[in-house]
């Protein structure tokens, strides 16, 4: 005997419901959401969307015209176009005569004005079922700014679409190997009038790329590194010797969306139609006697929709004299050709109730065209100019006549490069003597000084530079400015390394004799110092290397040694074998000029096998330095709004949510989100309310936030009004290593 197992009457006649609920079978009229977009016909809407992805046409008259009149001229079309405050919109230009698209007009002014665009709010990347590159495109208002470096981006118009071109660079490698490369990274950019959040997100199908004499070019897979914000459009290809041109086209996929909202009264029992565009929802009220389509029991707000309709699931919850009643769960499921997401509440008094449903509807898919010409011929043949910072690092240069001078006049001269060289009180500033005709280094200049003077280098004041302890071998240098004073009775021995003065403190040898055979050691503590110019802000960590073999006075070859700590010192030391040379890191506290210093890190270079008759011996090495800026930005924030922050070469996007805004995008708790590149720490962010007052963060997350991964910083954002914010950030610049080589003279 076999059995029917009977299912339950809703599991029949739900599907059937869902169907009609998608259908927006209702007793009522629909109710729309707040969209004025939406509210459209199906006609109306598409040539809408259509006349937003077109070209804003602009005019130029042509002539002279102040700057301010320009961008007031870029933005009458309804594209939001500012100039950084730094820069001065009065003065004046000649603009070519123009009639032509909002992009073609926004890079005739960079032109005339040496400008660039700051980056803008980033959007996307939305899912595609085409094998395209996902890429976030850039949009939010243009905000016109001074070139950085006296270079700026090119920029490429392609109607409604800007490609910015941020890099782009040849190389043709000869000799051993032979290979022609280009690279190309670009960033894409929609104009001002389409709002951030309208855009889905974006794809780029790069159909072909050709060089000048329409050879097909093929790049070779897109290789980004794991974690790195898919932002911009990375190309590299091989090309031809004599590349002179090349031209990128494809097309950009656009998914346009539209935010909407709906509030509408609901009673236990009741059901609401709701209309989204060309699409038709319904939210049911189930009480507690019923069962709702997802299959559980009531009390439980429901609602249906297409699933095809929304980019993500909407957001819903009930009010009840203004105040949200809290849900005891909540969940989602699949429907025929609907989506079901329901709330649960463990109980609901019959009265009046407000649902509240919110989301985002997908519009239309827009087909951008993208043509990106690029002429080699025209690329800067001069070098780039250098970091201001990084130069810093180079040994500046003094120079003077043969002649008398006080000792005044002399420090006077050699501070005229940007180094700080004072006199300590007791140094007869008016003393007289003849000083030699002197061109080289700043630290030479000063020890030819010392020298005419009589006089001494003192003890650094400032504290040492590279103990962050981010390098490996971390130790440390000098800085900070250069004061002269009288000599004391016990001196070191110091030398000019370029940018480095380097001291040698305290000098031991040690002659052994043993079964084994006689032997001969010396250690020497060194410290190393950089030129005054050079910021303590600059420099993050500092490591030490000695190359592993010495040569002594007669040019035969020691060896270097790692040194023995001793009985007192603390094991603190890192040390690492880097191919040919021994990194050294050592704490200890010595004696500067004769005197007692605190504990700092010192360079001790120590070598063996040294003859009885050596005198002296060389050793040579270099100081690596971790050079890093410290970068300043600050903004105010309106909860809801998102703000683009420029930080250096790089930008960041700020979110402020109060409870509302926070509700609106389902986080829990209200807070700020931060998107963007950079080390960016809790200790780095100060969230100033409108009263003034000290707020410290309730903890931290991260969520995925338009494609991309937002820092979510929890505060209690309970005040109303503009909040401010400051952030600090460190930007790496370069690892730079300077050689020495001392020469240390042996008791």
């Amino acid at each position: 005997m076999s059995t029917v197992r009977r299912r339950p009457l809703w599991q029949l006649v739900a599907p059937l419901l869902a169907v009609l609920a998608v259908r927006g079978w209702s007793g009522d009229a629909p109710i729309p959401v707040q969209s004025e977009l939406l509210k459209l016909s199906e006609p109306q809407r598409q040539k809408a969307l259509a006349e937003l992805t077109l070209a804003t046409p602009v005019r130029f008259a042509g002539g002279r015209i102040r700057l301010s009149d320009a961008v007031a001229l870029l933005s009458a079309g309804g594209n939001a176009t500012t100039l950084d405050p730094a820069v001065d919109g009065q003065r004046e230009g000649e603009l070519p005569a123009l009639m032509g698209s909002y992009w073609e007009a926004v890079r005739a002014v960079c032109e005339a004005f040496h400008l660039d665009l700051k980056p803008g709010i980033p959007r996307g990347p939305a899912t595609t079922t085409r094998t395209d590159r996902l890429v976030a495109v850039e949009s939010g208002a243009v905000e016109l700014r001074a070139s950085v470096g006296g270079r700026r981006h090119a920029l490429v118009a392609n109607g409604a679409l800007l490609a910015v071109i941020e890099e782009c660079e040849v190389r043709h490698t000869s000799g051993a190997r032979r290979e022609h490369m280009a690279e190309l990274v670009l960033s894409l950019r929609l104009e001002p009038k389409i709002a951030s959040d309208r855009i889905g997100g974006a794809s780029v199908h790069v159909a072909r790329i050709e060089d000048g004499s329409g050879h097909a070019l093929t790049s070779e897979p897109d290789a980004t590194p794991d974690g790195e914000v898919v932002g911009r459009l990375r190309l590299r290809m091989k090309v031809g010797e004599d590349l002179n041109a090349m031209t990128l086209s494809g097309d950009i996929d656009l998914m346009l969306v539209e935010p909407w909202r709906v509030t509408m009264p609901l009673r236990p029992g009741a059901s609401v139609a709701i209309a989204c565009g060309a699409n038709a929802m319904t939210l049911n009220l189930v009480d507690s006697d019923h069962v709702g389509l997802s299959g559980g029991p009531g009390p439980m707000l429901e609602l249906v929709f297409p699933r095809d309709g929304q980019l993500l699931d909407p957001k819903m919850h009930l009010v009840s004299a203004g105040k949200t009643v809290q849900s005891s769960g909540s969940g989602g499921s699949q429907t025929g050709a609907g989506r079901v997401l329901y709330m649960t509440f463990k109980t609901l008094a019959d009265g009046a109730y407000d649902g509240v449903v919110w989301g985002t509807a997908r519009l239309k898919s827009a087909r951008m065209e993208l043509k990106v010409p690029i002429d080699f011929t025209r690329l800067p043949t001069d070098p780039p100019e250098g970091d201001a910072d990084l130069a810093l690092f180079t040994p500046s240069r003094v120079a003077w006549p043969q002649g008398r001078v006080t000792l005044e006049e002399a420090t006077r001269r050699l501070s005229e490069g940007g180094n700080q060289v004072l006199l300590q009180l007791g140094a007869d500033e008016h003393k007289e003597c003849e000083l030699p005709a002197f061109s080289g280094t700043f630290w030479e200049g000063v020890l030819a000084v010392c020298r005419a003077f009589d006089v001494a280098i003192m003890p650094p004041t400032a504290p040492p530079m590279g103990m962050s302890g981010a390098g490996d071998g971390s130790t440390a240098i000098a800085g900070g400015p250069v004061s002269l004073g009288p000599k004391l009775a016990t001196m070191s021995h110091q030398q000019a390394n370029g940018p480095l003065l380097v001291e040698i403190a305290d000098v031991t040898v040690t002659t052994s004799r043993s079964i084994q055979g006689s032997g001969r050691q010396a250690e020497a503590i060194c410290h190393f110092r950089i030129e005054p110019r050079v910021n303590g802000e600059l420099v993050g960590s500092c490591a030490a290397t000695a190359n592993s073999f010495a040569v002594d006075d007669r040019g035969r070859t020691v060896q270097t040694d790692e040194p023995q700590p001793t009985d007192e010192e603390p094991d603190a030391r890192n040390m690492r074998n880097v191919r040919m040379q021994v990194m050294i890191g050592r704490m200890n506290g010595v004696r500067y000029n004769g005197e007692e210093t605190p504990p700092r890190y010192d360079i001790p270079l120590s070598v063996s096998n040294l003859a009885t008759d050596a005198s002296s011996f060389r050793t040579t090495g270099q100081v690596r330095l971790e050079v890093n800026r410290q970068i300043k930005a600050e903004a105010s924030l309106t909860p809801g709004v998102s703000t683009l922050i420029t930080m250096g070469a790089t930008s960041v996007t700020a979110t402020l949510y109060d409870s509302t805004s926070a509700e609106a995008v389902n986080l829990r708790q209200p807070g700020l989100g931060l998107m963007g590149q950079g080390r960016l720490t809790e200790a780095g962010i100060r969230l100033i309310p409108p009263s003034g007052s000290q707020i410290t963060t309730n903890g931290r997350g991260s969520w995925v936030n338009h494609g991309r991964q937002e820092i979510l910083y929890f505060y209690p954002i309970t005040e109303e009004g503009p909040y401010h914010l400051v952030i600090s950030d460190v930007v790496h610049l370069a690892d730079i290593k300077l050689p020495y080589a001392v020469d240390i003279p042996l008791p």
